[in-house]
């Protein structure tokens, strides 16, 4: 038995390595083999250049030369993370949430192949249906925040690289009227209407 190939098969690594933690993360390896089928394959944890644990993988279905494995990562690597807390900040003003992040470096190995993907989990989760790859927080999709009058907004930013500068250089406006789609509410040249 030889296992010639192993591969993610799911869109939650694909798109973009920031994966909420707080709902299910599963990854899916298949292992393309010749001859018998791998019986055993494991996930090593890493973080911080240091190896935490190795973990066996699940069978979990078979095809033709090709076996599907396991890994439930959620409860696994949010052990691993620290709690964080929010903070009250001055307004329009951008602060770094401590340990609301964590990197990992998922080694998966199968006899002799392996297959290594780096991830951030963050503390996090998404709606039922939706996949575990926060895709619009790791491009910083978000353009309009809405929030009750009075009442603190927090608006979260992915900043990969700890040297990148963000910045706030839009427009704060306390009292916009909205539109239907939710985007303020603009005459024909523009003119922001006001509550």
């Amino acid at each position: 038995m030889a296992v010639s190939n192993l591969d993610i098969v799911q869109s939650n690594v694909d798109e973009c390595e920031l994966l909420a933690v707080h709902n299910p993360l599963t990854f899916l390896l298949d292992a393309t083999y010749i001859g018998t089928a791998p019986e055993v394959c494991t996930c090593e944890v890493w973080a911080d250049g240091s190896l935490i644990n190795t973990y066996k993988l699940i069978p979990y279905s078979d095809f033709l030369l090709t076996r599907r494995f396991c890994f439930v990562g959620d409860v696994i690597l949010r052990s691993y993370m620290s709690d964080f807390n929010d903070e009250l900040i001055t307004e329009k003003t951008l602060t770094r949430v401590q340990n609301i992040t964590k990197d990992f470096t998922l080694i998966f190995k199968c006899e002799a192949t392996e297959r290594e993907i780096n991830i951030t989990a963050i503390h996090g989760a998404v709606q039922y249906g939706e996949v575990p790859a926060l895709l619009p927080i790791y491009n910083n999709e978000n353009e309009t925040y809405i929030g009750g009058a009075g009442q603190p907004i927090y608006i979260y930013f992915y900043n990969k690289n700890d040297g990148d500068i963000l910045t706030i250089n839009s427009p704060f406006y306390d009292d916009a009227a909205l539109d239907y789609d939710e985007y303020w509410f603009t005459d024909f040249d523009e003119f922001i209407f006001k509550l």
